[in-house]
């Protein structure tokens, strides 16, 4: 199974988590700023809206009151008497309708404003009907008369009325100003308030990209820590990691990779220990054999016997070279597998004719079950080898009466090969090492049977290369089962079947 599968959180998603925090962060930021300058603006507006509309009408009042001074002027003069006073009681009567108005569109106005409009209306009410007055007496030709009302009293009553528009004007001027500088105060706490949250979306955004940051190049660290280590020499130094992302993954295949390599060295060892001892018992013999000719009678009888064993000695040697060679070969991909189209049925016939001489000396049983023709794609050469292994030990480790059977069975995908003897067979706890190089069990080298302890090892190398599998079924004193299972090589007519 792929381990990527395990990652639940891989760097990238996670930094891209990171980012996205970060541009949630300033478009925060950005989103409280446009809504503190937004609420400036409608506050701007309120006042523009309100306050400068408030204080036009008071500037409209005083160009009546003023237009009502100019009216009376040119009646007093004599021009349009009739045209001038309906001026004038328009005039009053467009400040009167502003004064109402102005106390319907306001309704919850401070009471400082109401006085000041109360005393404006009430001056107006005086104003205006002082000034109908002075006009009633200029149309009777009482113009002494209404010359002096206009100089002691109409004149007081139009200063008092100018005076009370100016304060209304004075007042809104003051409420602009206050308005104003509430939202100046405003300016500065938003400025303020956008600035203690820039720099905390700041702050935030640098923690979260340290956090991030520690959190790839700590565990990168302590992979190079270890791979320091391992430079030094020591292979026991393990990248203590937990992690569920591309760092963990890595740094679990850099400890698995460290207990192949341990495993591997240990191999080593023991191979070079294992083949030592096997190549100095031979030539030990061959010594001995030597000394022994040397020392001894010059008998040409003792000297061919000898030779003979010093002969039967360095072939054995010879095969467990060849055997060191061979295995060491394949570990290093350098044996090359001529892949063809094989029979196996006649591949087995051809094992067989060839392994009934060495059963029959041994007075067993051998016996061989075929079945229809079957291919697969293979190296007939090594196939034959591998047959001639697991024949060649079946025979060996079965006593003389016994029985070793090979059987070939098949089925549309798979083909199983069985060599199977009723043999010593071995104990359940040295199976799983049967497959070592140089392992012999208890069983094996309680008999007379010579063996380099490598078939096995070669076995298992041949069929692991074709692709196949390789079990076996035991038991001590009921003989041993081995199967071969490999992938069926489909022939045209079968295809078409």
């Amino acid at each position: 199974m792929d381990r990527t599968q395990h990652i639940r959180f891989p760097i990238g998603v996670r930094m891209l988590a990171g980012f996205m925090v970060i541009i949630v962060l300033i478009g925060a930021i950005v989103v409280v700023a446009i809504g503190q300058i937004s609420k400036l603006d409608e506050s701007l507006h309120e006042i523009t809206q309100e306050e400068f509309q408030e204080i036009q009408e008071f500037w409209e009042m005083r160009l009546l009151l003023t237009g009502i001074e100019t009216d009376l002027r040119h009646i007093f003069l004599g021009q349009n008497t009739e045209k001038y006073t309906q001026l004038i009681r328009q005039k009053g009567q467009a400040i009167d309708k502003s004064v109402d108005d102005y106390f319907k569109e306001h309704p919850t106005i401070g009471d400082e404003e109401r006085k000041l409009l109360v005393s404006f209306s009430n001056s107006n009410a005086e104003f205006q009907e002082e000034t109908l007055t002075i006009i009633s007496l200029i149309n009777k030709g009482n113009q002494t008369q209404a010359r002096v009302r206009l100089l002691e009293r109409w004149e007081v009553l139009y200063l008092s009325v100018v005076e009370g528009v100016e304060s209304l004007l004075d007042f809104e001027n003051r409420e602009v100003n206050k308005k104003s500088s509430g939202v100046r105060s405003k300016s500065k706490s938003s400025r303020q308030f956008i600035i203690i949250v820039a720099i905390g979306g700041v702050f935030i955004s640098i923690l979260l990209a340290l956090g991030i940051t520690y959190s790839l190049t700590k565990p990168v660290y302590k992979l190079m820590e270890a791979t320091e280590k391992v430079v030094g020499g020591d292979l026991s130094s393990k990248a203590e990691i937990v992690r569920n992302d591309e760092i963990g993954l890595l740094a679990n295949r850099f400890n698995e990779m460290l207990d192949r390599l341990n495993k591997t060295l240990a191999d080593q060892r023991r191979f070079y220990a294992d083949a030592s001892h096997e190549l100095r018992t031979p030539l030990t013999v061959i010594r001995g054999e030597a000394e022994v000719a040397l020392r001894g009678p010059e008998n040409s009888q003792d000297y061919r016997e000898a030779l003979d064993h010093i002969i039967s000695v360095s072939n054995q040697m010879g095969i467990l070279v060849d055997e060191l060679l061979f295995l060491a070969r394949a570990e290093t991909g350098q044996i090359e597998y001529q892949m063809e189209k094989v029979e196996l049925s006649s591949l087995l016939s051809s094992v067989f004719a060839s392994s009934e001489g060495l059963a029959t000396m041994k007075n067993i049983n051998l016996t061989l079950k075929e079945g229809s023709p079957v291919y697969i794609l293979g190296d007939e050469n090594r196939l034959r080898q591998l047959f001639f292994i697991l024949v060649d030990n079946a025979i060996k480790y079965t006593e003389a009466g016994g029985r070793v059977t090979i059987a070939c069975e098949s089925d549309f995908l798979r083909i199983r090969i069985r060599v199977s003897d009723n043999g010593i067979g071995i104990r359940e706890e040295e199976v799983p090492f049967i497959f070592e190089r140089f392992y012999r069990g208890d069983s094996a080298r309680g008999t007379r049977e010579k063996g380099t302890g490598l078939g096995l090892s070669i076995a298992k190398s041949i069929i692991e290369a074709h692709k196949g599998d390789i079990s076996i079924k035991t038991s001590p004193g009921r003989g041993t089962a081995v199967q071969l299972t490999f992938n069926r090589l489909q022939t045209k007519s079968q295809a078409q079947g």
